[in-house]
């Protein structure tokens, strides 16, 4: 889990979750990360940026720390699993995480649910059931995989925004 003091692991014992370590060796604020693979994090920060982090295999300390430089760095930003495909979403748009070139390159399709001029604070938020979602300032946008592999199924829902009365 992540706070404000960098990355932690929990452990789930006994039907309770109890802190079992910090894991050393980066300490930025920590509340958005994605697991690559077993031992390789990517992490967002509003204010810093993207990191790549790759751990040692006992999950205890940080091994290295590269700062990604493929995506800006954006207030309200987010990163999310959706399936196997880590997403990063900004004012720009919204980018994938290519592990061939090891860098986000942008999803053209998900990148027209909003432009700058509607972006509210873009998160992506996934629930329990998997399903991604994306706020802006017209519309909330249901995202999930397709069984087509590659695409998406997109669910609009425009938002009526009253106008104002004096």
């Amino acid at each position: 889990t992540g706070n404000y003091e960098g990355l932690n692991v929990l452990k789930y014992q006994n039907d309770k979750w109890y802190h079992d370590r910090k894991i050393k060796g980066f300490d930025i604020s920590t509340k958005y990360f994605e697991f690559i693979d077993s031992t390789s994090i990517i992490v967002n920060h509003e204010y810093k940026g993207v990191y790549k982090l790759q751990l040692n295999g006992a999950l205890t300390q940080v091994a290295s720390i590269v700062k990604d430089n493929s995506v800006e760095k954006g207030l309200f930003s987010s990163i999310i699993k959706m399936k196997n495909k880590i997403l990063y979403a900004y004012k720009k748009g919204i980018f994938y995480y290519d592990k061939k070139s090891a860098s986000f390159k942008k999803d053209s399709i998900l990148s027209n649910l909003y432009s700058p001029s509607n972006y509210n604070f873009g998160r992506l938020v996934k629930t329990r059931d998997s399903k991604v979602w994306l706020f802006t300032k017209t519309d909330i946008n249901q995202i999930s995989m397709s069984s087509v592999k590659g695409e998406y199924n997109i669910k609009k829902i425009p938002i009526k925004i009253p106008e104002k009365t004096c």
